[in-house]
């Protein structure tokens, strides 16, 4: 149990450390500026609309709707979570 403990602590503070307020950044996902990896990253993770493709994305991203995603900064181009606004 002792070990358990320590294992708990240590990964609470390196995941505290991890997701610390200067270590991540909220920016809008977009054709315009985001890389070919991160919109890769958005359709293949997307989960609540089945068979998102690129061009459905693109269309999506259109007439007030924007996608935000947290990164990482050591992991700039692979958003952490992305969330979809529309206004």
């Amino acid at each position: 149990i002792s070990a358990l403990t320590e294992a708990d602590t240590a990964t609470s503070k390196w995941l505290g450390q991890f997701y610390a307020h200067d270590q991540v950044v909220l920016r809008p996902i977009n054709f315009a500026t985001s890389s070919t990896a991160t919109i890769e990253a958005v359709v293949d993770r997307e989960k609540v609309l089945s068979s998102v493709t690129i061009d459905n994305l693109k269309s999506r991203l259109s007439n007030g709707r924007y996608l935000y995603g947290l990164f990482h900064k050591d992991i700039p181009e692979d958003p952490l979570v992305f969330v979809h606004i529309v206004l």
